[in-house]
């Protein structure tokens, strides 16, 4: 229970932070513990999955526990479902489990999935930094009738069939390796562009074409999809999702 009560003041940013909190939650000096002895206890087998319990505890409580009234326009989904991963370096001593993209530390990486309806994660897994984005998904069926945002590490084209397939619906920055065939073409207007037609993306340039918003369907062997593509004029880069 002390451990508990120390851990809840949310200002423990390392062991000694919480063995200091312990002993002062001591009634007497004889009550104190050392801190070796201590350590030894969080060195356990069990004690990783007591703070797994009390981290997922913690999230519940601390998230916003509100529905959010999205736009009309968005009122057809049934949920927002936005996914992404954050680097953050870990122990050196957990290379081997965590083991990171960059030499100067090891690192670990949380992906999670939150919904935008609700300001709440609906799921949440800790691996290691060279881990795929994309094994990370949600599960296809657990998208119908709901939109998934992600970012460019996400693109996998055998998992977008499933979501159309389960009646669902997605958003993700396109790669640049993104090189689909143009099947049809118009203009951030509406304005249909017959010429663009049966080129491959990455042959519409500023040369070829100047239009600085196309919509596109594109096609990638049998199957068809959408695709926005826009002129960052402060980059100089297109941008594709």
């Amino acid at each position: 229970m002390k451990l508990i009560l120390c851990g809840s003041t949310l200002c423990c940013t390392a062991i000694a932070n919480l063995h200091r909190q312990f002993n002062g939650m001591c009634l007497t000096e004889n009550d104190n513990v050392a801190y070796k002895p201590f350590n030894k206890q969080l060195r356990k087998e069990a004690f990783p999955h007591f703070m797994q319990q009390r981290v997922q505890f913690a999230i519940a409580q601390l998230a916003r526990q509100q529905c959010a009234q999205l736009p009309k326009k968005l009122s057809c989904f049934d949920d927002i479902l936005l996914q992404d991963g954050s680097s953050f370096y870990v122990h050196k001593a957990l290379a081997d489990v965590y083991t990171s993209r960059f030499k100067r530390n090891p690192a670990a990486i949380s992906y999670i999935t939150m919904s935008l309806r609700t300001f709440n994660p609906t799921s949440m897994t800790i691996t290691a930094d060279t881990a795929s984005e994309r094994a990370y998904l949600p599960k296809p069926f657990k998208v119908k009738n709901k939109l998934l945002l992600a970012d460019t590490g996400y693109p996998d084209f055998d998992f977008f069939a499933d979501v159309e397939r389960h009646n669902g619906f997605y958003i993700v920055r396109g790669a640049k390796s993104l090189n689909p065939r143009v099947v049809e073409a118009k203009n951030g207007k509406g304005r249909v562009l017959p010429k663009l037609v049966g080129m491959k993306l990455k042959d519409i340039t500023r040369l070829t074409n100047r239009t600085e918003a196309l919509d596109l369907t594109v096609s990638r062997g049998k199957q068809e999809f959408r695709v926005v593509r826009l002129w960052l004029q402060k980059k100089s880069v297109f941008a594709s999702g």
